[in-house]
């Protein structure tokens, strides 16, 4: 009896709350060997803060230049993530105070040359996020002097030609350059294959920007810009219409043209047949002619005789 109640004992032991064979979960009291939860290794950044942070010292960029990171975009195609690895930004933390501008989409007011002055003192960041995604961020983690970009088209692969979804690397280029700072905003730009694309289509409305000094001059020299862009649009399509009238007119006057030159050769053709007709009849009535003369003959001949 001793020994079943000492195996029941044991059973009662091993089916505990806190046992590892029990049904329910706990927190076990046994010395475990395992190895736990591998910190600062595996799939976690901690090496590749230290990298990146290593490589923004080194870089020695004139203008401190950060971004707050969200992870909601492919991290092969992120603009931001590249500037990063190559020293150009370094990431903040989200909550962290940012003294200098930061450009995102809940600004008020838009880059103007005046802003210089703040940015190379404090810096210029953006917010690295997607823009399927943009209802999920909290807004009041942003620190800083919220800011917006005027009207420019995208350069880059996912959204070329689109008016104002630019990528991060785009943004800081343009923010630089509106503030005085084109060597800079180039700069950024060189380590992508579409870099320069971006700033040549852009070329003529950021030199527009560049020589405004307010929020109300940046508005009004974009108006200008866009009236001018549809007034070419409209010219370009009268040019192409008054093009497609004129190929229509030859091609019916053309059309004219051998309708006529058909009809007087029909005409020709039958004028031609007709004169055959007239001669194969005259040729028939001389013939009968000479035919009814022969008869004459001989019935004289036979009088004769």
């Amino acid at each position: 009896m001793s020994l079943r109640k000492s195996g029941k004992a044991k059973m009662k032991r091993f089916e505990g709350e806190n046992s590892r064979y029990s049904k329910k979960k706990g927190k076990g009291r046994g010395r475990g060997r395992g190895r736990g939860k591998r910190r600062g290794k595996g799939r976690g950044r901690g090496k590749r803060k230290i990298k990146t942070r290593e490589r923004y010292k080194k870089r020695k960029f004139p203008i401190q230049l950060a971004m707050y990171y969200f992870n909601q975009c492919d991290t092969k195609r992120c603009t931001g993530c590249k500037l990063e690895k190559h020293g150009f930004v370094r990431a903040l933390r989200l909550g962290e105070r940012f003294n200098g501008i930061l450009l995102s989409a809940w600004g008020t007011k838009t880059v103007t040359a005046s802003d210089r002055e703040l940015i190379s003192k404090n810096g210029l960041a953006v917010v690295d996020c997607s823009w399927n995604k943009i209802d999920q961020i909290p807004k009041k983690s942003l620190h800083g002097q919220h800011r917006i970009l005027p009207f420019l088209v995208a350069g880059n692969s996912t959204h070329y030609g689109q008016p104002a979804k630019l990528s991060c690397s785009e943004a800081l280029s343009a923010a630089l350059w509106i503030a005085g700072f084109p060597e800079e905003a180039t700069e950024i730009m060189q380590i992508f294959i579409w870099g320069n694309g971006f700033i040549n289509l852009n070329r003529e409305v950021l030199d527009l920007y560049k020589e405004c000094n307010t929020h109300e001059e940046v508005i009004q020299a974009q108006n200008l810009f866009l009236e001018n862009a549809r007034n070419e649009k409209k010219k370009s399509q009268s040019q192409e219409n008054d093009s497609n009238s004129s190929d229509l007119q030859s091609v019916s006057e053309s059309d004219s043209f051998s309708s006529s030159s058909t009809s007087s050769g029909s005409e020709n053709e039958n004028n031609n047949s007709n004169s055959e007709n007239n001669n194969e009849k005259e040729q028939e009535q001389e013939q009968e002619t000479e035919k009814e003369k022969e008869k004459e003959k001989e019935k004289e001949k036979e009088k004769e005789n």
